[in-house]
């Protein structure tokens, strides 16, 4: 930033000795007008118009990259909400899985009993 700052200042200071080594008057004429200006005066007028003509098309830029980061923040927002659903439903999958995991877990456990106690019967007989 201080190194804009400072280029904008070389440059003001190049722009002022120049208009100040060329302050002659010269006739200007636009259509059917007619007037002596100090050069220095046209030299200023347009480096004014050039400023506020590149200011009008760095604003359109900048309310056109406004635009296209408002966009992007909805649908950053969109797939972030995307993202917590399916880790929702994973969670609940999970939750599941290990649900069923005890579950079977249980059945095999009253199943080995069952088994033990048909081979024990089984023994006995």
């Amino acid at each position: 930033m201080e190194r804009k700052i400072i280029l904008v200042l070389l440059f003001a200071l190049i722009i002022a000795v120049f208009a100040i080594q060329n302050a002659t008057i010269v006739p200007v004429r636009f259509f059917t007008w007619e007037r002596d200006i100090s050069l220095a005066f046209i030299l200023l007028g347009a480096i004014v118009i050039g400023a506020l003509l590149m200011g009008l098309v760095s604003s359109f830029r900048y309310l056109k990259q406004v635009k296209e980061i408002k966009k992007l923040e909805r649908k950053n927002e969109e797939f972030s909400n995307e993202i917590e659903a399916q880790e929702k439903t994973i969670r609940i999958l999970r939750e599941q899985i290990n649900s069923d995991k005890d579950n079977n877990k249980d059945n095999n456990k009253d199943n080995n009993k069952d088994n033990n106690k048909d081979i024990d019967k089984n023994n006995k007989d």
